[in-house]
């Protein structure tokens, strides 16, 4: 009920923006062609394809783009709630995408969170075990979470 309270709080003084997050990306191998997709596919591999987060010059200056001003931004308020949230930043960030969701909807989120998390720690799958894996997460990207 806090951290409820702390995130309508912080949206109300509109210290939260929408968090942008990034689809998992996913390989996939099939008849020893190679494609990457953020859709899930039977025996795929989720890769991290998470990009820069800007670059500074030799001179000093920094390019950053507003995207990742933003979400340095996003950061500095999760650390500053940290203490309130008890949430670490990559918490915070998924309770702050997941807000706008119905509340059944993040509860089983949540529920294929662990569920996707054991199926990256087990390394040889039977046939059964990744089709079960293939719907977790088909149903987290139709849920998106």
């Amino acid at each position: 009920m806090r951290i409820a309270q702390a995130l309508i709080l912080a949206a109300a003084f509109g210290l939260i923006q929408p968090a942008i997050a990034q689809k998992p990306v996913y390989k996939c191998i099939d008849a020893g062609k190679t494609t990457y997709s953020n859709e899930p596919c039977i025996n795929a591999v989720e890769i991290d394809a998470t990009p820069t987060r800007g670059m500074d010059k030799w001179t000093g200056t920094t390019r950053k783009g507003k995207e990742v001003n933003n979400q340095e931004h996003r950061e500095a308020m999760s650390d500053a709630l940290r203490p309130l949230l008890g949430m670490n930043r990559e918490q915070y960030a998924t309770a702050v995408r997941r807000q706008p969701l119905a509340l059944k909807d993040r509860a089983e989120c949540t529920h294929l969170d662990g569920v996707l998390d054991v199926g990256r720690l087990q390394k040889n799958r039977t046939a059964e075990e990744e089709v079960k894996l293939y719907k977790a997460r088909k149903r987290f990207n139709d849920l998106q979470c």
